[in-house]
């Protein structure tokens, strides 16, 4: 879903990004179970259970905190939140699609099969949505959207 500035209610963007946060978090946690996975290790690696819990709570904070966001640098990093971890949830279901076939071909010792540039694109949008909560906290931090 694509989310234009200044279009959205807060009240909408920030459930969107809760909602979003939930489905993700429920896909860690179903990853989680299998720790003998390439996923399994990228979730502890990345820590990205408690990014997605962070986006959660901020999301939340916002909702409640403040009365218009509308067309501000905060309601910008929200949206461009909501967008990493699309990118996020989208990449994990590709790479689970990705491991289970490579684990059903009967020669598995490719070196550079598809789940490999898959596990580097989902490793690479953690760490964008690391930078991204950060933008979110600073742009919270400055207090000016009351």
């Amino acid at each position: 879903m694509l989310i234009t500035a200044g279009v959205i209610t807060k009240e909408l963007l920030t459930g969107i990004v809760m909602e979003l946060s939930n489905d993700v978090l429920q896909s860690i946690k179903k990853y989680s179970v299998n720790e003998s996975t390439i996923i399994h290790e990228l979730i502890l690696r990345t820590d990205i259970y408690t990014q997605i819990n962070i986006v959660n709570a901020l999301a939340s904070d916002i909702e409640k905190k403040y009365e218009c966001i509308s067309g501000t640098a905060l309601e910008i990093t929200l949206i461009s939140v909501h967008e990493i971890i699309t990118k996020i949830k989208d990449n994990l279901i590709e790479l689970e699609k990705a491991l289970e076939k490579y684990n059903n071909e009967w020669i598995t010792f490719y070196k550079n099969h598809e789940y490999v540039l898959i596990h580097d694109n989902l490793e690479k949008a953690i760490n964008i949505l690391n930078k991204r909560i950060n933008m979110l906290i600073s742009c919270m931090s400055m207090n000016i959207y009351n």
